[in-house]
């Protein structure tokens, strides 16, 4: 909409209709505009054929009280639940990094690519908290199962009440996924898309584009929910 001034009401000009728009998409999410430059959010919640759903999972270790009483400090091993597979992973430790957790998965139960990434350690449960996307598992499961979960075996623990679970986030569900569409207005007026902006790396449920700023040749999109 435009109006020639503060005198005049606003008429309607141009609707602004994106590309590769599906079902659902929240376009119009979010908008920011600086001159001949128009950026517009758009919070996605649907399953399409953009990128492949991954399941996610979470290996969680605590101990059952409130606050700890004594640091935790154990060992433990990780295996497929539910598969016909007796294989463990090596020992990992306590506090093992997101690297340790990914290549014991990846080299010991053949998981394919994960991507792994760990919590800061909690001054109420004294634990950690890892979180597992499975970037290629078609090889696990038929079309339309679910990932087959994780099971955490837990070895030479030691602390207050210590326990050790995983827990599914995510297997063939619907995610929530973002991106930003770039316009640039033309001599006449109207304006015309020019490109899309993404996150670097792929995140389910990150809200890309949530809150968008543009100004001149810079833009700015948050993601809340994404992971550092």
């Amino acid at each position: 909409y435009r109006r020639l001034d503060s005198f005049h009401s606003f008429d309607f000009v141009q609707k602004l209709t994106p590309t590769n728009i599906k079902s659902r998409d929240r376009f119009g999410w979010s908008v920011a505009l600086s001159g001949d430059r128009l950026i517009v959010g758009q919070v996605q919640n649907h399953e399409n054929d953009i990128m492949p759903q991954r399941p996610v999972q979470t290996i969680r270790t605590w101990c059952d009280s409130n606050p700890c009483l004594q640091p935790l400090r154990y060992i433990f091993r990780l295996s497929w639940k539910e598969l016909n597979r007796p294989f463990k992973t090596r020992p990992l430790q306590w506090n093992a990094s997101s690297n340790s957790i990914r290549d014991a998965l990846q080299e010991d139960l053949g998981t394919g690519t994960v991507t792994v990434s760990r919590s800061s350690i909690s001054d109420q449960n004294g634990g950690y908290e890892w979180s597992i996307t499975f970037q290629s598992f078609s090889s696990y499961f038929r079309l339309g199962d679910m990932a087959p979960l994780i099971r955490c075996h837990v070895e030479e623990m030691s602390g207050s009440a210590p326990r050790c679970s995983v827990r599914t986030n995510f297997n063939n569900i619907k995610r929530i996924r973002g991106k930003v569409h770039a316009f640039t207005k033309k001599e006449d007026g109207t304006w015309i898309e020019q490109s899309f902006l993404f996150p670097n790396a792929p995140q389910r449920r990150d809200i890309f584009g949530m809150s968008i700023a543009v100004s001149d040749d810079v833009a700015l999109v948050g993601a809340p929910n994404r992971d550092l």
